[in-house]
């Protein structure tokens, strides 16, 4: 009997299911070995970098700190550092520790993407476990050639783009999002604090070059993605994190989307569309993610590498090769970087192009290369250090007065 009562008197006592799942998320995510996973996919191509080879010095010790700090709440951002890209535009990234970076991944793959990637449309392609790049031609390849067996190639396409889209994502916008998925203090907190710790001159924005930044960023047009699908009933619609593409037979009705989508974006999101956003003839082609799209008469999809790509892609080649002439990188990488790019173009109709890419791209070519490159560089030196030596012979030398052989004047 006093068993019973003692089991009846806990049942009463225990907390709901929704709160142990929850507060079992954060216990989750701190466990030494989620810690560890986090590590192994922070230092992914970046074993070689001091401050990852400083904190490997003492894993498990730093791992026990890590995990202490985040369990007792102390954890605190160290801060960013900031550079700029000049690919594909120039842009300012801000970048965390290595510390930082692998508590990100920790929050991101054990908490956010779980159940973020519950609420996102399958068109939304951007930056998911099994989609990127080469999903998104494919999933447009397939919009292309579903709307080409119901209207021909006669339709039209509008190809919206936010402006400054992480500069100005609205902090107050994005906490109320994350906050009706997760009622977990811990969680909220710590994803607050992300928000928290980068804003712009009009206190908006996300830090580029953020994992936990990027989830975010991923989720904000997420309100956006149901709409053009649930009430706008837009059945060919694609997004790759701002870029996006929607497909109609009828120019008027787009039109009429299109002015929707902008008080759409404006009024809920804070958020306004760029000068880039244009609607035009199907027949014209699609630019996205760095390919030309077009439908042919009799309803073959072409993917060709826009002329902005290929002219990315040779400076990246130029790039790679003077890196490994200079002892930057090694043919390791360099392999590894060509079979991600041979990927990529697979993706489209670039055979005549991988074939004049990769003809003269070979590892004999690029020894020869490091030579040549070896040569000049210890010509230039030597030229260097004969020019300066020449300086200092044809240099008068300074006046000592201490070694004049003058004779002091005689006073009277």
């Amino acid at each position: 009997m006093e068993d019973i009562i003692n089991r009846n008197t806990a049942e009463k006592t225990k907390k709901p299911i929704i709160d142990e799942i929850i507060e079992d998320d954060f216990q989750r995510m701190t466990e030494f070995s989620a810690l560890y996973r986090a590590h192994q996919k922070a230092k992914r191509g970046k074993k070689n970098k001091r401050e990852v080879m400083e904190f490997e010095l003492n894993l498990g010790l730093n791992l026990m700190k890590v995990q202490d700090e985040l369990r007792s709440g102390t954890y605190a951002i160290d801060g960013y550092r900031k550079f700029l890209v000049y690919e594909p535009r120039e842009r300012e990234i801000q970048t965390l520790s290595y510390r930082d970076r692998m508590i990100q991944h920790a929050i991101c793959d054990e908490v956010l993407i779980p159940q973020i990637s519950k609420k996102l449309i399958y068109d939304n392609v951007a930056c998911q476990e099994e989609k990127g790049n080469n999903f998104a031609v494919k999933r447009l390849t397939a919009h292309l050639v579903k709307f080409y067996k119901e209207h021909g190639n006669k339709g039209y396409f509008l190809k919206a783009d936010i402006k400054s889209y992480f500069a100005s994502i609205d902090h107050d916008i994005i906490k109320k999002l994350i906050a009706k998925e997760f009622t977990d203090e811990k969680i909220r907190s710590m994803v607050d604090m992300y928000i928290d710790s980068y804003a712009n001159e009009n206190g908006t924005g996300l830090a580029q070059g953020n994992l936990v930044s990027q989830v975010l960023a991923l989720y904000y047009l997420n309100p956006l993605d149901h709409f053009i699908k649930e009430e706008l009933r837009i059945k060919y619609y694609i997004r790759y994190m701002d870029d996006m593409v929607l497909i109609h037979e009828d120019k008027e009705k787009l039109k009429e989307i299109r002015f929707r989508l902008e008080s759409f974006i404006e009024h809920k999101l804070h958020l306004r569309f760029n000068e880039k956003t244009e609607m035009a003839a199907l027949s014209q082609g699609i630019d996205f993610i760095g390919f030309h799209f077009y439908v042919t008469e009799s309803g073959k999809v072409i993917r060709r590498l826009r002329k902005s790509a290929k002219k990315r892609l040779q400076r990246k080649f130029n790039k790679m090769k003077y890196d490994y002439y200079c002892g930057r990188t090694d043919l390791e990488t360099i392999n590894k970087q060509i079979v991600s790019i041979q990927g990529h173009l697979k993706q489209g109709h670039t055979y005549q192009l991988q074939k004049k890419i990769f003809q003269n791209f070979t590892i004999e070519n690029l020894e020869k290369g490091k030579q040549h490159t070896i040569k000049k560089i210890e010509e230039r030196k030597r030229k260097q250090k004969a020019r300066q030596q020449a300086q200092k012979q044809t240099k008068s030398p300074p006046l000592d007065n201490s070694k004049r052989n003058d004779a002091p004047r005689k006073t009277a």
